[in-house]
């Protein structure tokens, strides 16, 4: 007890000359170490952004996702050496995790691919990509995109867009709700807060649940209905006004659809601090204001980019409640800056964002006419990189050419330079970033300023930078791909230290085999930079100097993929440009097309395949029927990842579902019934209708045999039979392939008693055989290890003289090639050719030129 009063006593007399040398620091002196605080903060951890560039803006089931890889420190934009695992991921629209690669990265560069499966539901997937040192940060940034995935159709020459639409199970991984209300109306102070008395810039967004971003008009009023002002939004949705807070705040009484919708602004407080920023001619003007309550302090204003303060400027308020603060932007880099204004006890009072627009001194042509390319025609096109002063400049380039009829083009779409140098620092989905950049015009400015005050955030916290409140990243940088875990204790989970930790991982006819030591806290580390793809590997624990194995739980290190977002309205209701017209020309040229080839070339004559509208009805149906679906190694691995132990079935689909409910359990070598929403749960095993008690001694406590779970409801839960969903090749069901005749008899169940209860398709692993029990062993975790994913080559087909061409040639993407090189002459020439239709084509390059994100899209 005494020790610990003399530890206290301690602690407090340190304290106490911390303050005291504090008190005798000038504001001048300590702003100078917050300064230099910062400076040593962006050198010690400095950040990084990712970018994808896409062969496509839409796919379809089948189709590969093509993608280039741009990794850029956020401050300069200049190609990252810091990590080298890029992490990419293909989510959902609930937000399942579909399919991760990991990209190696070459001095800030990859490519790879994602190959849609045909077993995929159609929906908006979104693709993102991290770093793992993006995610050490509190605020844990990293590249999005959404694409819809269409139904795999050709009809009359054009592909079919269809997304079906499904009822899946509230019980799955959700991400967060759109807005719940009807319509909503949010209010963004300039700086952060109000404070009575003084004028400030609020700005706002309109939402709609059914619509999103929406126009409306209204007026600023007093509960007494005096009108203030009177508002109306400028773009997507957002506005501002000026406004003076008064005792009670004001109200924002807007119409929408016919109706009067009412909004109480946000309280003001009775003293403080306001500032309001313009960027003009050049030149950042920056106000500070204080009220008559708020007693006169010294502040700092700090203007920052991308984490590393450029410069600050100190104010007494001696001259009055008013300052200005002048920053010429030519001393600041291109993009988003940050304003902050901060007292001598460093802490954050007001923070604001703006845009300074950087010089553009690289840009990209390309000589593609604008014009009908015919089908199967060759594509020559040349591409050239000048700078400003038209002198050639030697790059790579990600370059891509698509069909612009049968692809979905988006105006003012995302390029490198939206995203790296605006979109990459707000917070949450921005529609159509390259509008902001169109054109210089004093609308677009304006709208760009009010995109800063709503779509501003924390990024770069201040105070963590100058060293008032303490940061402590969760992870470093991966200089090399490395699984790193923990041993801990089977039971109490408790760290387990100095374990030998053997790995032998197994692909194919090949192993390798390993063991590392874990630290007294039972850490350990297993390099995988030399590894490719996704391998079989079982981890195993032994006491040192022991050769039997020890239970523990292996806990992998691993599942560190950031938050989920919600969707932006535009996101899943994308609206396209229209090509109606162009569709008329290109029919036009098809007709020619197709009577000039009657004399020497033609096309190989069309099979025509009865039945397939109505098996793709039945599919469809099917997919409707889905309320929920399970990748179950991936889950398993996560559940383990933590420390859980899950070895059978019926422990499984509980946690899986809360909807699941297991009945009861019987003695020793009986099994238990589980219910999902207290209906009946019918089980296919591979194709195979089992009964409670079948199914589980089919699997026994195998449970790693499962590779996927997918729960049905209503009439087309039965037609998996015509599903290419749950193997790489159909199931056959059999007679239940034919659901319109399905009269029989099986397993004891008629159709209806299937249909009144639930149906749970169980998917067993390539090769699993019940005879053999691939399950986990005493103290052997099994699991599947990620090495880096090898990227292949993109096929473009080369019809040279030939005269004989394919019917099914309905590429979209004609060419993509992620690693184009410019000559000594700033040129390149690139050559493909058509599909087999008439199209006209789009072009889109991109690179990262010398700290400069360069785009074309023609």
């Amino acid at each position: 007890m005494k020790k610990k009063s003399f530890l206290l006593y301690v602690e407090l007399m340190l304290q106490g000359f911390v303050a005291l040398a504090f008190a005798q620091q000038t504001p001048d002196s300590i702003f100078a170490s917050y300064f230099r605080s910062a400076q040593t903060f962006a050198d010690t951890y400095p950040r990084e952004k990712a970018y994808l560039h896409f062969d496509n803006t839409s796919y379809y089931r089948g189709d590969t996702i093509w993608f280039k890889a741009y990794v850029a420190t956020a401050e300069g934009n200049r190609r990252s050496s810091i990590s080298r695992p890029l992490y990419v991921e293909l989510l959902d629209q609930l937000g399942n995790l579909i399919e991760r690669q990991i990209v190696k990265l070459e001095q800030g560069e990859g490519h790879g691919q994602i190959i849609l499966k045909t077993s995929y539901l159609t929906g908006y997937y979104e693709v993102r990509a991290y770093t793992r040192w993006m995610q050490a940060f509190d605020a844990k940034p990293y590249f999005s995109r959404t694409f819809p995935v269409y139904q795999s159709k050709w009809l009359n020459g054009n592909m079919e867009r269809s997304i079906s639409t499904y009822y899946l199970d509230k019980t799955m991984k959700q991400r967060p709700s759109t807005i719940k209300e009807k319509f909503i109306l949010r209010f963004f102070p300039e700086g952060g807060g109000l404070v009575r008395g003084l004028a400030s810039i609020v700005a706002f967004e309109a939402e709609s649940r059914d619509q999103g971003p929406v126009s409306v008009t209204g007026v600023i009023r007093t509960k007494d209905n005096r009108i203030l002002t009177d508002i109306s939004t400028l773009h997507e949705g957002m506005g501002y006004f000026a406004y003076t807070p008064e005792l009670e705040p004001a109200i924002a009484e807007v119409e929408y659809e016919g109706k009067m919708y009412c909004f109480t602004l946000p309280e003001a407080s009775s003293s403080g601090y306001v500032m309001y920023a313009t960027n003009k001619n050049g030149v950042l003007d920056v106000r500070v204001m204080k009220n008559l309550e708020t007693s006169q302090d010294t502040l700092a204003l700090f203007i920052s980019c991308q984490g590393r303060p450029y410069t600050y400027g100190v104010f007494d308020f001696a001259g009055g409640p008013i300052q200005h603060f002048y920053v010429p932007t030519t001393r600041l880099s291109g993009g988003v800056v940050q304003l902050s204004l901060i007292s001598t006890r460093g802490a954050t009072l007001c923070e604001r964002l703006c845009y300074v627009m950087p010089e553009r001194t690289c840009r990209i042509e390309a000589d593609l006419t604008d014009r009908t390319y015919k089908p199967y025609e060759p594509v020559c096109f040349h591409l050239s990189v000048r700078d400003k002063d038209n002198h050639p400049v030697r790059t790579r380039l990600s370059v891509s050419v698509c069909d612009a009829l049968n692809s979905d083009c988006l105006e003012y779409d995302n390029s490198i330079y939206t995203d790296l140098l605006l979109t990459s620092d707000l917070k949450g989905y921005i529609h159509q970033p390259g509008y902001y950049f169109a054109d210089s015009c004093s609308q677009r400015l304006k709208a760009l300023d009010l995109l800063m005050l709503v779509r501003g955030w924390r990024k770069y916290d201040m105070e963590q930078a100058i060293g008032t409140c303490s940061f402590n990243p969760s992870c470093f940088p991966e200089r090399e791909l490395v699984l790193r875990g923990q041993v801990r204790s089977y039971a109490r989970l408790k760290a387990r230290g100095n374990m030998v930790v053997s790995v032998l991982v197994q692909r194919d006819s090949s192993s390798i085999a390993g063991s590392s030591l874990a630290d007294s806290l039972g850490h350990f580390s297993i390099p995988l930079e030399f590894l490719e793809g996704t391998m079989d590997a079982l981890i195993q624990t032994s006491q040192v100097g022991r050769k039997h194995n020890k239970m523990t739980a292996i806990c992998l290190s691993r599942n560190f993929s950031p938050p989920l977002r919600r969707y932006g309205y535009p996101e899943l209701h994308p609206s396209y440009v229209d090509t109606d017209s162009l569709r008329l020309l290109s029919a036009l040229s098809d007709s020619l097309y197709e009577d000039s080839i009657k004399g020497d070339a033609h096309r190989l004559n069309e099979v025509l395949v009865k039945g397939s509208r109505r098996k793709r009805h039945r599919i469809v149906e099917f997919e409707q029927s889905i309320s929920a679906y399970y990748d179950v190694p991936v889950l398993l691995d996560e559940m383990r990842d933590e420390g859980m132990y899950i070895s059978k079935l019926y422990d499984l689909l509980p946690r899986l579902n809360k909807d699941m409910v297991v009945e009861e359990y019987l003695n020793e070598g009986e099994y238990s019934t589980i219910t999902c929403k207290n209906k009946s749960l019918f089980y296919f095993v591979d194709g195979k209708l089992m009964s409670d008690g079948e199914v589980y001694l089919f699997l026994g406590d195998d449970v790693d045999a499962i590779k996927y779970i997918i729960l049905c409801e209503g009439r087309g839960s039965l037609n998996a039979g015509e599903m290419n969903t749950i193997r790489n090749n159909p199931v056959d069901f059999g007679i239940l392939g034919e659901i319109d005749h399905f009269d029989y008899i099986v397993n004891g169940y008629s159709r209806e008693s299937l249909l009144a209860g639930v149906i749970c398709y169980i998917t067993t692993v390539d090769g699993w055989r019940p005879e053999r029990n691939s399950g986990g062993s005493w103290g052997i975790r099994r699991t599947r290890i990620q090495g880096y994913s090898r990227p292949l080559e993109f096929y473009s087909p080369n019809y040279g003289e030939s005269k004989l061409f394919p019917p099914d040639d309905h590429r979209r993407t004609l060419y993509w090639n992620p690693d184009v090189e410019t000559d000594e002459h700033g040129n390149v020439e690139l050559k493909c050719y058509n599909a087999g239709n008439s199209t006209y084509l789009t072009i889109r390059a991109e690179s990262l030129y010398n700290g400069e994100p360069i785009t074309l899209t023609k």
